[in-house]
Parts: C-alpha cells; sequence; structure tokens
C-alpha cells in the first residue's frame, strides 16, 4: 500500500513533535531510526511513481538510465531528510523563542545607506557565511533546509543534476560585511550543505553600506511558547 502525500505529512509532523519533546538531540536518533522503520519504506514507496516519471537528462541507454534512476533516488532521499530537519527546527524555534530564518537584504536596504556596489567576479564563499536571501526567507530556513513541499520538484532536480553533472554554475551572491545573500541559487545552496559542502563558488556583489547591520542590533528576547505566564 502506497503512503499518500497527506499521510506523508501528517507522519512528518507526528515524527517531529515526538522528537521534539526530548530535544534536538533525541531528534536525531529519531530520524537515524526513522528510515529503516515500516513508515520509512512505507514513504520511500509513495516516492516510486514519482521516481519512474521522473526524466530530467537526455541519457541514452540502459546504463544512463540506471544512473539517472540511482542520482534521483538519492536526491529524493535528501530532500526528505532536509525537510524533516527544517520542521524540526521551526518547531525548536515556535517553543525556545529563537529564530530559525534567513536575513533578509530588505533589512540591509531599510536599515543602511547602500554607498556603492562592485561585482568582484567568481570565488570560492564558505556556506556558513551565507546567512541571507533577497526574497525567499521563507522558502528555506537558517540551515537552508527547504520549507514548502511543493518545491520538492525543483529541489530533486538541482540534486540529481549536480549528481549527474558533477558541477552546477556558480550562484548569484550578495556580500554585506562578513555575510552573504543569495540573489540567485538558493536550491543549490540547499544541496550543496545537504552533500556535505563547506563550500560553493559564487558570482560575488560586494555592497558598501554605511549604518548599523540589522544583525548586530541587539533582539529583545522573546518568551518560549511553552512558558506560563505568572
Amino acid at each position: 500500500m502506497i503512503l499518500s502525500y497527506h499521510e506523508c505529512c501528517e507522519t512528518l509532523e507526528k515524527r517531529r513533535r515526538n522528537a521534539l519533546r526530548h530535544g534536538p538531540r533525541n531528534a536525531i536518533a529519531t530520524h537515524a531510526a526513522y528510515d529503516e522503520s515500516e513508515i520509512g519504506r512505507k514513504e520511500a514507496a509513495m516516492f516510486a511513481p514519482y521516481l519512474q516519471q521522473h526524466q530530467l537528462y537526455a541519457l541514452t541507454g540502459t546504463e544512463g538510465q540506471a544512473n539517472r534512476q540511482q542520482a534521483t533516488k538519492q536526491a529524493l532521499q535528501m530532500f526528505q531528510r532536509a525537510r524533516f530537519w527544517g520542521q524540526v527546527r521551526r518547531g525548536w524555534a515556535q517553543l525556545t523563542g529563537a529564530s530559525s530564518s534567513l536575513l533578509s537584504l530588505c533589512d540591509v536596504e531599510r536599515s543602511c545607506t547602500i554607498r556603492g556596489r562592485a561585482h568582484v567576479g567568481t570565488r570560492s564563499v564558505p556556506l556558513k557565511q551565507i546567512q541571507g536571501s533577497e526574497g525567499r526567507c521563507r522558502d528555506f530556513d537558517a540551515d537552508f533546509n527547504p520549507l514548502l513541499a511543493h518545491d520538492r520538484g525543483r529541489w530533486v532536480g538541482v540534486a540529481t543534476a549536480w549528481e549527474i553533472e558533477g558541477e552546477l554554475p556558480p550562484v548569484q551572491l550578495i556580500q554585506v560585511g562578513e555575510l552573504y545573500f543569495v540573489r540567485d541559487g538558493h536550491h543549490r545552496i540547499s544541496v550543496a550543505r545537504q552533500r556535505g559542502q563547506s563550500a560553493i563558488d559564487a558570482e560575488v556583489t560586494v555592497w558598501q553600506v554605511e549604518g548599523p547591520l540589522p544583525w548586530k542590533r541587539p533582539r529583545p528576547l522573546r518568551r518560549a511558547a511553552f512558558q506560563q505566564v505568572a
């Protein structure tokens, strides 16, 4: 029996809530055991029809088709893992009051005066320094885990292309201070993080700004959801 998409989402939500009862450390153990569980096998079966119909690249011959299917299968597994951690992190942020969101480039434009913009070419940028987005803060969390279920096709396509082609075009980043904001290439950065990379090639534009940077301002503490008002 193939697990429906709705059932899959319900299962993920139950799994997330169960993990959060005992904190992030328990979430790691929960996820590690999930792939071998009966529910995990049902969830994999749900994606089987999608895998069979997924035609992305003009690889020819039996070997090429096998390589494409294997790459797509691995990409689907990576997406499921990234979506799981996105849900865990968002739920944990709601409980603790911590932020799990990407920084917004719009906040920089609102709070600072932009004195200049300079394209500095292509360079290798550490992924840990890419912490913001130009317009897609609701689609990915601060670790670039995908938050939208309907983003699966695009994400899997990028991951499959990476596996088959070996490399993809550089992403486009805007540097403000020591941090980088994504202009184009959110999915490539998300996939790169899931692949365990530490850096990614990027075309970089540096903004010279004047004024207090939003992420350096002290943030007021929010009361966690589980705290009771005295």
